[in-house]
């Protein structure tokens, strides 16, 4: 649409096909007309459908994104917990916490909304085979 915002269709600048289709589009277009010469030759109207040699079911898979601290990195985030002051029981707790935290968030690979909908419930302790109590 011009203007970048949308009108509607009893609007004058309404123009539905101005410029060029989606990515989404096309591939919507071509699923439609492969789906129509299929019914055409099961139905007897045509010899052969012309799209079935052309097919390109296969999507091309985004990049993953990666986001990690390399091991120089990491071993600096530990270092910085290491260095917070521990005399006070509330400074040893804070230091703990941050500690355990922060070793949760690299060894789990957990995403934003896990860190955020998680509470202190979700963790409860199971015995292994050997009797050892695991979180």
């Amino acid at each position: 649409m011009p203007r970048g915002r949308k009108v509607g269709r009893s609007h004058p600048d309404w123009r539905p096909f101005d410029g060029p289709l989606s990515a989404a589009s096309q591939r919507q277009a071509i699923i439609i007309l492969n789906t129509m010469f299929s019914w055409l030759v099961n139905a007897g109207y045509l010899a052969g459908n012309p799209l079935s040699l052309s097919r390109q079911r296969s999507r091309k898979a985004k990049p993953r994104i990666t986001r990690y601290l390399d091991d120089t990195f990491w071993a600096e985030v530990k270092l910085s917990i290491d260095l917070m002051p521990k005399e006070t029981d509330r400074e040893r707790e804070h230091f703990l916490r941050l500690r355990w935290l922060f070793s949760l968030l690299y060894l789990c690979g957990l995403r934003i909304s896990e860190v955020i909908n998680t509470t202190m419930g979700g963790f409860f302790p199971r015995r292994d085979k050997d009797g050892e109590e695991r979180w």
